[in-house]
């Protein structure tokens, strides 16, 4: 998943291939605003904030991934109804 960070006082413009997962944003970023004492213990992401200062960083080599399945909008399964109008798909 695409991150895009700008905080030009503090990094240089670049691109990289890193596999970074939705757990993985906030640690990293606090990390890069120099708050990583801030990130609670019971956070599953990993801070990788190293990366966008030029120093290395442990590479994951998997990338978590989430998948949904559309409903058919149709049919509500008995028992259940529909609360919302806001569906997103």
């Amino acid at each position: 998943m695409p991150l895009i960070v700008n905080y030009p006082k503090m990094i240089q413009p670049k691109t990289d291939d890193i596999l970074l997962s939705v757990p993985d944003y906030m640690p990293t970023l606090l990390g890069v605003m120099g708050m990583e004492n801030k990130i609670p213990k019971v956070v599953e992401g990993k801070n990788y904030a190293d990366l966008f200062f030029d120093k290395p960083v442990n590479r994951p080599k998997k990338q978590l991934y989430f998948g949904v399945q559309k409903p058919i909008l149709n049919r509500i399964p008995e028992g259940l109804e529909r609360k919302t109008t806001h569906l997103p798909w």
